[in-house]
């Protein structure tokens, strides 16, 4: 019986080392080509410093900047308002039965493997160009992850002040508000502003495709060559999700 346990264990290594052989031929993968790329990596490092720091007194790139935010926040918010009452539905210890709960978290799944970046583009078919139809691209993904995060904490809360609420005689709402609210509101929170900080960075990607915010002056920058306004927005992209990842942080900790 260990024999075949250790000839199992073997087949499965195999395998997996041959799907990974399949997978770099697939992808043309080449140490040879990253090696003659380097030379033009390091050349267009040199191109994008110093950054163009004038860039931040352009009052276009002052509101495409909290354009940005603003696309994160209202999208954060309104998932948030509607995966609220969803992740009810989607928990197997509140739904009306654990098979509707399972079919449920099934479609969230489903909408959940779609990227940001294609609801914008449908949206963007239907409204126009903007930045509403960022919003709500990011606003649905964002929907459909937190509604299976909120489901997930509702699953894993401690039965026993619930079962008490319970034991005297308390109606379904006032078990919600005293056994379930107070324990899973902080875990709720902090995972909003967890989505936040996702949010935020898919609002960039969505720019590009013109969703508003500073993602279309990126692009904008990248293809004219002008790398040192590529550089000063990347940076600026960065330190603000470095920011908001460490106000999120402290914010977590002190719910915790």
């Amino acid at each position: 019986m260990r024999s075949l346990q250790r000839l199992g264990k073997l087949g499965g290594w195999v395998i997996g080392c041959l799907v990974i052989v399949w997978s770099l031929r697939g992808v043309e993968f080449s140490p040879t080509e990253i090696i003659k790329g380097t030379g033009t990596a390091a050349e267009r490092a040199r191109d994008l410093w110093p950054p163009a720091w004038e860039l931040a007194r352009d009052p276009r790139f002052q509101r495409d900047l909290i354009v940005t935010v603003q696309i994160a926040l209202v999208a954060t918010v309104l998932a948030g308002l509607f995966a609220f009452p969803a992740s009810f539905l989607a928990a197997r210890t509140t739904a009306f039965s654990a098979r509707f709960a399972v079919s449920f978290k099934f479609v969230l799944n489903l909408f959940r493997g779609i990227p940001p970046l294609l609801y914008a583009l449908l949206i963007i078919n239907l409204v126009g160009l903007g930045a509403l139809p960022g919003t709500l691209a990011v606003a649905f993904a964002s929907f459909c992850m937190m509604t299976k995060m909120f489901a997930e904490t509702l699953e894993t809360l401690d039965p026993g002040p619930i079962e008490a609420v319970r034991a005297v005689g308390a109606s379904p709402a006032q078990v919600f508000a005293w056994g379930m609210l107070p324990q899973a509101l902080p875990n709720f929170l902090g995972l909003g502003l967890y989505v936040f900080e996702v949010s935020l960075a898919a609002s960039f990607i969505l720019g590009i495709v013109g969703a508003g915010g500073m993602g279309f002056q990126l692009q904008t920058a990248l293809r004219l060559g002008r790398w040192e306004e590529a550089s000063f927005i990347m940076l600026v992209i960065m330190t603000l999700v470095v920011a908001v990842d460490l106000i999120s942080f402290r914010l977590r900790k002190s719910l915790a």
